[in-house]
């Protein structure tokens, strides 16, 4: 690999680095796409998104995924959102096939949770394995992949899946579940990754949100706390009769 420069603002030159520290550098939003980079031997100057571009060695990595990191790279709330997400359109999912499955005369009740279950924990690394999102981390611009650009594998996927249950939510469990989410929040805000991304060798990247995108999440929103108020309010009703 050829060791890179990168420059920064006020002409200060850093380097040299590994070509894979600087494109982990670039992945975790530590070095933005308009960086000016050169690699050993006496290349020109260039922004970091034309590297990405395909034109030179570093593209390895990010082009061959089709996306550059925009913006801050450590959003938590984002990754938690987009977390709520997938788990509105798993049980969304479990639902259906409960009402389909009751329309044919079978009881799933005990079962459902058991689906809930499944659905999360084995549907997603199979959408990170293919796509490399999910359907909330797709509506809030993310992807998942390896360090090296390529996408998971579904082991690969499914590993960092269970890592995020048991180590990020605490499979869960009530207050200490709160407890792990604030712990994983401080370990990302501190140190960049988080440590199921750091030991498997992955890279959550972001990107800027798009006008569609924002227009749709407000939609989401403003749609579920009208869905809210409306149970809350037939609640009531109901207890008044």
């Amino acid at each position: 690999m050829a060791d890179w420069y990168y420059m920064v603002a006020a002409g200060h030159v850093f380097g040299p680095v590994r070509e894979d520290t600087l494109r982990a550098m670039l992945w975790e939003g530590k070095l933005s796409p308009e960086t000016l980079v050169r690699a050993d031997g006496g290349m020109d100057w260039v922004p970091a998104c034309d590297v990405v571009d395909g034109r030179f060695p570093l593209a390895e990595g990010v082009a061959a995924i089709g996306t550059v990191p925009s913006g801050p790279q450590i959003r938590p709330w984002f990754r938690f959102w987009a977390r709520e997400i997938d788990g509105g359109v798993a049980l969304a999912l479990v639902a259906t096939a409960a009402a389909v499955m009751d329309a044919y005369g079978i009881k799933i009740d005990r079962l459902a949770f058991v689906l809930f279950l499944m659905a999360k924990v084995f549907f997603e690394p199979l959408l990170l394995s293919t796509w490399g999102t999910t359907p909330g981390k797709f509506l809030f611009n993310i992807k998942v992949m390896r360090q090296d650009g390529g996408r998971l594998g579904y082991g690969e996927a499914l590993f960092r899946t269970l890592k995020v249950w048991i180590f990020g939510l605490a499979i869960g469990l009530p207050l200490i579940d709160i407890w792990a989410l604030i712990r994983a929040n401080y370990k990302l805000r501190k140190h960049g990754i988080t440590s199921w991304d750091k030991e498997g060798g992955f890279c959550v990247t972001h990107r800027f949100l798009t006008v569609w995108r924002r227009c749709f999440l407000a939609a989401l929103v403003i749609g579920g706390a009208c869905l809210a108020a409306w149970c809350i309010t037939d609640m009531v009703a109901g207890g008044g009769r």
